[in-house]
């Protein structure tokens, strides 16, 4: 009995091996806009790097290619990219910007391989790792489409800046208008519409949600609104404060919206990824995960998967997550990063976010390679990546606020350069949601005056750089 038990281990052994084998055997193919690559020296994975010989892959993706046989240099050009690989080397350049690479460029055969995805996307073209295929999928620009919309890359209108989503979206500006949402103090998260100088100051709705998502597309504006067992739901309502229609019947934890659509995390099905159109026809699930976040750019979403909840100062509580990217109808989706990030900020090249398993230091992660850098040593509890500066909550320069009965310490509102360098201290204020608008940098400023606590809503004027409150009332007016 002994020897026949045996005998089954052995042959369950056996198969168990043969199946992990024949999925390693499995060849990796690569396609070029669908149509499948042929080469001399097959692509090959290294250290889970797809490799591909780079003279095909550079002519295929229409550059020029030349090879220093000296220096073992390759090196391809298209238009204005020039891209230079050295065999055995993890650094690539990049139009002059020295690259880390996972993987170095290696000589099969005779013949020089590099990483698919990099040299793919350093011409511009988008990646995608099929996976039930063990394919590469190569798409160029010109041959881009997505399922869900008929919009091209150009044509997208965003409903707000994509670090306003971050922070609340509690602010958003449209024609000579500013559409904000006052502080729960003052008088209950109402949904304002007024001119700069505030010659006109209307409320369009009462008790919006306390961080509203507010977005603009054409005549509409777009907002989260909660019932009174904290539920939130999406509204739409023209610019005037007419004509308001709920879209969703679903508990929406968070959304960001463009012209293609409305992008929203369902917490009715366990905080997944949805799509629903600008009218709330025609919702579909595109994403089955726990999100935290949700963002974008004129590309791609991208969204964090739930990891950890932690306290983050007295009264403040944030999710941290791991940070993929995936196609506006929520297919091709990729891990970008390992980090526990929160506060996820988009441009057009870079992902921006704080990253709690670096001790809540500010990263980004470039778009064409996936690789991370730390910006700076500061740590951050709030982060609003917008055009040309980096706004945040400098927990590294705290301040505290103290009465007789409770203290908060946060972080002061500082902003620096994209690379982190040039930092400066803007406000000496316990600062947190973030938002940038026309005219200046908008942010909660906590307050205490020894009876009770609450948010201040204040903004850093960009031509005067002085604090001024969003609504004109001062403070002891409001009182």
């Amino acid at each position: 009995m002994k020897k026949i038990f045996c005998f089954l281990i052995v042959l369950c052994m056996i198969f168990s091996l043969s199946i992990v084998f024949s999925s390693a055997d499995k060849p990796v193919k690569v396609t070029i806009n669908g149509v499948n690559c042929e080469y001399d020296v097959p692509p090959t994975n290294i250290n889970g790097r797809i490799l591909v010989p780079v003279r095909a892959i550079f002519e295929a993706l229409g550059a020029e290619v030349t090879w220093d046989k000296d220096t073992k240099t390759a090196i391809g050009k298209k238009g204005n990219t020039e891209v230079i690989l050295k065999v055995d080397s993890k650094k690539a350049t990049l139009n002059g910007e020295q690259i880390e690479l996972d993987v170095p460029a290696t000589i099969i055969d005779n013949r020089v391989l590099a990483p698919a995805r990099f040299v793919a996307e350093s011409m511009g073209a988008d990646v995608n790792w099929d996976s039930d295929n063990n394919t590469v999928a190569i798409i160029t620009k010109e041959n881009e489409n997505s399922t869900i919309h008929e919009d091209t890359e150009k044509s997208i209108t965003l409903g707000n800046k994509s670090g306003n989503y971050t922070n609340g979206g509690w602010v958003n500006h449209a024609n000579d208008y500013e559409y904000f949402v006052s502080s729960e103090y003052w008088d209950a998260y109402d949904l304002y519409q007024a001119t700069y100088n505030r010659s006109h100051f209307v409320r369009l709705v009462e008790e919006v949600d306390a961080f509203p998502q507010i977005s603009i597309i054409n005549e509409d504006i777009y907002y989260l609104s909660s019932d009174s067992n904290w539920n939130s739901y999406i509204f739409k309502i023209n610019k005037d404060g007419t004509n308001m229609q709920k879209l969703s019947k679903n508990n929406v934890k968070s959304m960001v919206v463009d012209s293609t659509g409305i992008y929203y995390i369902n917490a009715d099905d366990e905080n997944k990824l949805y799509w629903v159109a600008l009218d709330g026809s025609d919702s579909k699930k595109l994403v089955d995960e726990n999100i935290d976040e949700i963002n974008f750019n004129s590309e791609h979403l991208f969204f964090t998967v739930h990891k950890e909840e932690f306290d983050f100062g007295k009264f403040m509580t944030k999710n941290a997550g791991i940070i993929y990217k995936v196609d506006r109808n929520g297919e091709n989706k990729e891990k970008l990063s390992d980090d526990l990030a929160f506060d996820i900020n988009i441009t057009d090249d870079y992902v921006y976010y704080i990253n709690k398993t670096d001790n809540m230091k500010i990263y980004r992660i470039n778009l064409s390679h996936f690789k991370n850098e730390k910006l700076m040593e500061d740590t951050a509890s709030d982060l609003n990546v917008c055009e040309n500066k980096i706004y945040y909550a400098n927990t590294s320069d705290p301040i505290t606020i103290a009465s007789e009965y409770e203290s908060f310490t946060g972080g002061r509102l500082y902003s620096s350069n994209l690379d982190g360098n040039n930092k400066e201290k803007l406000a000496d204020s316990l600062t947190s949601n973030i938002v940038v608008g026309e005219e200046g940098i908008y942010f909660y400023e906590y307050h205490d005056d020894g009876s009770k606590n609450y948010d201040l809503r204040r903004k850093y004027d960009f031509n005067t750089k002085t604090l001024q409150y969003v609504i004109s009332l001062s403070f002891s007016e409001k009182e």
